[in-house]
């Protein structure tokens, strides 16, 4: 009978250790969940990964195509980040006929913080589509470089007639739209922090690039 309580005690005593270990962990783990911040693994990419597609035309379409780098996801801030070797890509009928590197603006590799809609558009009667492409430096704007697809299937890019050949845009995603005027002009807005006022600009094309016709200050 003694045998038998002194047997009971035992697993009561190691039920109770169980349970107290149990919940110790799980208060721990809930205060790393909830005190700490999420720590970002790369995972890096090994095959080619698009982050872009639109198609152009019945057979056509044109990929923003990954080949190496890395993918970083922050489960916290809900955000994504592609680093590493970027090419724009394009298809007819389904077979690769061009594609073109899409070089940095910095030292550091080209970066894109998700995946994102290309949008295209005609900027230069031409009939060929052409697209902004670009890579956000500060909170208050992108910069972009403007790429078309040429009779011949190349992709090229186009002069915006300033002195980098980039178009500063008060805009935060890789991929915007130019806003159409009148008569072939196209406009977009600066935005100037320390100032803190908004400049609309106007281009419209003229030969072989585009020049710049008007600015005013948004009132």
């Amino acid at each position: 009978m003694k045998k038998l309580i002194f047997f009971q005690l035992i697993l009561i005593i190691l039920f109770t250790a169980a349970c107290t270990n149990q919940a110790t962990e799980k208060n721990a783990k809930k205060a790393i969940k909830t005190n700490q911040p999420a720590e970002k693994a790369d995972i890096i990419i090994q095959d080619e990964m698009v982050i872009a597609s639109k198609q152009i035309g019945n057979l056509d379409y044109v990929e923003i195509v990954m080949k190496t780098g890395t993918y970083t996801y922050d489960h916290y801030e809900h955000k994504a980040d592609y680093n590493g070797e970027f090419y724009i890509q394009h298809y007819k009928e389904g077979e690769l006929i061009n594609e073109k590197e899409i070089e940095a603006l910095n030292d550091t590799d080209v970066s894109f913080s998700d995946k994102f809609k290309l949008y295209v558009n005609d900027y230069n009667n031409d009939r060929c589509d052409d697209f902004l492409l670009g890579q956000c430096m500060s909170t208050n704007g992108t910069y972009y470089r403007m790429y078309t697809i040429v009779e011949d299937g190349s992709i090229k890019q186009l002069n915006v007639g300033t002195k980098d050949n980039l178009l500063y845009i008060n805009n935060s995603q890789a991929s915007c739209e130019l806003e159409k005027d009148k008569n072939d002009i196209w406009k977009y807005n600066q935005y100037d922090q320390e100032k803190g006022i908004t400049t609309i600009i106007k281009i419209k094309w003229n030969k072989d690039k585009f020049e710049e016709i008007d600015r005013a200050i948004l009132d």
